[in-house]
Parts: structure tokens; C-alpha cells; sequence
């Protein structure tokens, strides 16, 4: 996938609420004051593709991005179900 096609199908599974957190995510929100309405913001309007990471232990590509209104960054993955893993959240630094 291009990078176009990967924020589309962000924003589509986004938009299903097709999507869940793992727990370093989690963790990753309550200390960076992040709420999940701001985790539905980045991926309901991801802006871009910030890395891809192809070489990832379990082969399957991950994605950096940035979006939502405060430009906060996820990295996240596809699983087999084209639904969204959320693998950390970031603050944009």
C-alpha cells in the first residue's frame, strides 16, 4: 500500500470504529494525557505516514502517522480482520 491508500483505509476503520488499543497504548495515554475521543480525532483525520517499518519481528508492516486537530502521533498496524492495532501513542514532539 501507498501512503494514500494507507490513511484511507485509517480514516475508513477509523470511521467503523474498527480499531483497538494494546496495553502499552494504554499506558502511553494516561501519562501523556491523551483521551480516546483525541485517539478517534487521529484516526478519523490522519494527515500522513510519518515511517513505515516493514521489518517487524511478526512481518507485519507498521505504520507511524500524525493527525487529528493536535497533530498527535500513533504507531499502529493492520491485523488479519483489516482492523486498526494501536501499538503506542505519541505527543508530537
Amino acid at each position: 500500500m501507498n501512503n494514500d491508500e494507507v490513511l484511507s483505509l485509517i480514516k475508513k476503520l477509523g470511521e467503523e470504529d474498527s480499531y483497538y488499543l494494546r496495553k502499552h497504548a494504554r499506558e502511553r495515554m494516561n501519562e501523556r494525557n491523551i483521551t480516546t475521543s483525541d485517539i478517534k480525532d487521529i484516526l478519523t483525520n490522519p494527515k500522513r505516514v510519518l515511517r513505515t517499518d516493514t521489518e517487524n519481528e511478526d512481518g507485519i508492516t507498521s505504520y507511524k502517522i500524525e493527525g487529528g486537530v493536535h497533530n498527535h502521533r500513533l504507531a499502529l498496524k493492520f491485523d488479519e480482520d483489516q482492523a486498526i492495532i494501536i501499538i503506542t501513542v505519541m505527543d508530537k514532539r
